[in-house]
């Protein structure tokens, strides 16, 4: 019996001690790689809390690390949540797959369908889902399609004015090189070139808007602004008052001065255009309304100037162009000056054609100043000269009714039976050979037809309403002329 319970107890140990070396030696890989990790925390947090002696004592004996006491429980438990950080690895199982992280009993109390859905099934409940965006109300989408509408008003507005501005700019820049045709040629709206120091040439075309005329100071740089000039005309209702024609300005000028010197038609040194065709009566009105004179200071002064010279005639020798006046105390006496030098000037190398011609250049003038009433276009000019001269040299009369107008001072109106009729000296119709005097003052195309005149087998010419000239060589013909053109 004794034996048989002493086999008993030696096998019974053979187990144990058999179980306790299986036990140690079927550890999964996971398990052996925390266990070392353990230690090896336990290690570092004995050495720093001085309870390196207890581990020390473990090693020695040749065993697992098992604690035995609570102490040495709590510092393998720290030493355990230590490890957890020094690693990101999953745990695995003895597969090697990674174990799934357990769930709190909580969390399963609050979730019971957690308990019943399998691993997958919590795996993919744990993703983030999209989130729906919210249904905005009418009220909001009316604000965003506000917000829309708004947006793309005020980008179109953005363009508008960029498109605005470089339009602006580039009509500056044009303004540098744009010619005004006038009576007496081409003319640059902006001229630089002057005789007075710091001073520019502008010329203001008729029916110009004072818009434009603002930006044309400005970009000769005699303004800094052209909105603020223009402003400046409306709020003084002197916009509409801005004189047409050249005038010297200088450079820098403020917009007070700018503004009355556009009204007043000049500066300093006015510019003064006597177009072809202004008679000495017209030329003094022009001055006394411009401020320049008294009314009949011009008629005067040019009266003088034709005593002074030997002058046959006044009218007629004084040549239209552009003058400037330096001198203000006496504008008419300087522009009658300046415009019966100039028309010798002019002259001057016409007088041997008309010498060769057997013609005076006071008959010459005469001749020219008639042409410059009577025709419509210049290249009209050398065919009237040839009929007038044909009709004077054979005695016929140059029946021109331009020459009458000019005797009763009506460019106007239509002329009365009776004036036609009348025998005076300036009816061509009843008088042979040419009026006393010239009927106005001609420019440069008249006096050069007047002196190089074309000739041609006609006799007679008319305008038609539409301005258009018709010739005819007959009387019979002229009279076809006024039946189909004037009637």
């Amino acid at each position: 019996m004794s034996t048989s319970s002493d086999n008993k107890n030696t096998n019974q140990k053979k187990k144990s001690t058999s179980s306790a070396k299986k036990r140690v030696i079927k550890k999964t890989p996971a398990q052996n790689e925390l266990f070392d990790k353990k230690e090896y925390a336990a290690k570092k947090y004995a050495d720093t809390d001085g309870t390196s002696d207890i581990f020390t004592d473990l090693e020695d004996r040749g065993t697992p690390f098992e604690p035995s006491s609570r102490a040495t429980k709590l510092l393998a438990r720290k030493a355990a949540e230590e490890a957890m950080i020094f690693t990101d690895r999953p745990k695995t199982g003895s597969s090697g797959k990674p174990l799934e992280k357990a769930t709190p009993a909580s969390v399963k109390a609050k979730n019971p369908q957690l308990q019943k859905q399998s691993p997958m099934k919590r795996a993919s409940a744990k993703k983030p889902q999209a989130r729906k965006k919210p249904k905005l109300s009418a009220k909001k989408m009316k604000q965003r399609r506000e917000k829309i509408k708004f947006g793309i008003i005020s980008l179109a507005l953005i363009v508008v004015a960029v498109v605005i501005t470089i339009l602006v700019l580039n009509q500056g820049e044009s303004f540098k090189d744009e010619i005004a045709d006038t009576p007496l040629g081409p003319v640059p709206l902006i001229d630089a070139d002057t005789p007075f120091d710091n001073e520019v040439r502008i010329f203001i075309e008729s029916g110009m808007r004072a818009g434009d005329i603002c930006k044309l100071l400005d970009t000769a740089g005699i303004i800094s602004s052209s909105s603020r000039l223009q402003s400046y005309l409306v709020s003084n209702n002197l916009d509409t008052k801005i004189r047409s024609g050249a005038i010297f300005l200088p450079t820098g000028m403020s917009v007070s001065d700018a503004a009355t010197a556009l009204t007043r038609g000049y500066w300093d040194h006015p510019i003064i255009y006597i177009y072809p065709g202004y008679t000495l009566e017209q030329i003094d009105a022009f001055l006394t309304a411009n401020g320049l004179a008294d009314k009949g200071e011009f008629i005067l002064a040019a009266e003088q100037i034709a005593r002074d010279n030997d002058l046959p005639f006044t009218e007629g020798f004084y040549y239209p162009d552009e003058y400037i006046l330096d001198q203000l105390n006496n504008a008419a006496g300087v522009l009658a000056g300046q415009m019966y030098d100039r028309l010798k000037m002019i002259t001057g190398p016409m007088k041997e054609q008309l010498n060769l011609q057997g013609r005076t250049l006071a008959d010459a003038v005469i001749v020219a100043s008639m042409i410059q009433r009577e025709a419509g276009a210049s290249d009209e000019m050398p065919l009237i000269a040839g009929i007038m001269w044909k009709r004077l040299d054979e005695g016929i009369p140059l029946g021109i009714d331009a020459t009458t107008r000019y005797e009763l001072n009506d460019w106007k109106n239509p002329i009365s039976k009776e004036a036609l009729e009348n025998p005076t000296p300036y009816n061509t119709r009843r008088k042979r050979g040419l009026p006393p005097t010239g009927i106005s003052n001609p420019g440069f195309e008249a006096l050069q037809a007047a002196a190089y005149p074309e000739k041609s087998p006609y006799y007679y010419y008319l305008h038609d309403r539409t301005a258009q000239i018709h010739f005819a060589v007959t009387y019979d013909e002229h009279l076809e002329n006024v039946q189909t053109y004037l009637r």
